[in-house]
């Protein structure tokens, strides 16, 4: 078994109180994404999300990829909050530390950054494991 490491990247986020602006430190890995064997896109950071049932990435980047969502029969699923939002669900490749992992992702307009969910990344790895006070992520992988 190998064992994967990502340090958490820093992001600006303003304090809507005080209007300061906050350095926050959150769990980032580079992923190539692809869509029916297609070249994949170049590395884009994805958000590993624990509170993420699935994986959640914009529309954009699936029309980028090819993605006819008119052929497609959308679903309704519930952000924060049980906001309810259009969703279309597509088998993808994604590409972790080079090696490539068949899954599936839910589209949705309203989804700006990519969100790596439980069913569909967690699921690859035989554990993920956040570090909070060290800022790292390791992903444990089968083989």
């Amino acid at each position: 078994m190998a064992s994967l490491g990502f340090s958490y990247l820093p992001r600006l986020v303003i304090d809507e109180s005080t209007n300061n602006k906050l350095e926050v430190f959150t769990p980032y890995v580079p992923i190539m994404v692809s869509f029916n064997r297609g070249n994949p896109t170049r590395l884009i950071d994805a958000l590993v999300d624990s509170g993420s049932d699935r994986n959640l990435f914009p529309l954009q980047l699936g029309q980028m990829l090819g993605m006819n969502f008119k052929k497609i029969k959308p679903k309704i699923i519930f952000g924060i909050g049980s906001i309810r939002l259009k969703a279309y669900t597509c088998k993808i490749n994604i590409w972790v530390n080079n090696k490539e992992y068949g899954t599936e992702a839910d589209f949705c307009l309203e989804q700006q950054t990519l969100l790596l969910g439980r069913q569909g990344f967690f699921n690859l790895f035989k554990q993920v494991k956040f570090d909070e006070k060290g800022r790292f992520l390791y992903l444990e992988t089968y083989k």
